[in-house]
């Protein structure tokens, strides 16, 4: 699995999300695309995950809780967990 965790989960993943997307570019067979969204962006990154699943085709959402620094079952992760559910 890669994910676009370390200098990128406490702040913004856009960059790192970026990063993964190229790599399931360059080896389609051996990845597959999952945005890491920090839910405390809040709106910012139900529009992350959106632009990874359109523009990158990304499949899911991955959340590091202790990295990102929230309970897993936070509520500050519900709209972020619906808005991951709404795009299959």
């Amino acid at each position: 699995m890669l994910s676009a965790a370390g200098e990128y989960a406490a702040y913004s993943n856009a960059d790192g999300n970026t990063t993964i997307a190229e790599a399931v570019r360059r080896y389609p067979d051996r990845f597959t695309g999952f945005a890491t969204i920090n839910p405390w962006t809040r709106s910012r990154g139900i529009e992350e995950l959106r632009r990874c699943r359109e523009q990158y085709g990304f499949i899911g959402l991955v959340i590091h809780p202790i990295l990102q620094g929230f309970e897993a079952n936070d509520p500050l992760v519900f709209p972020l967990v619906e808005a991951a559910s709404k795009r299959r």
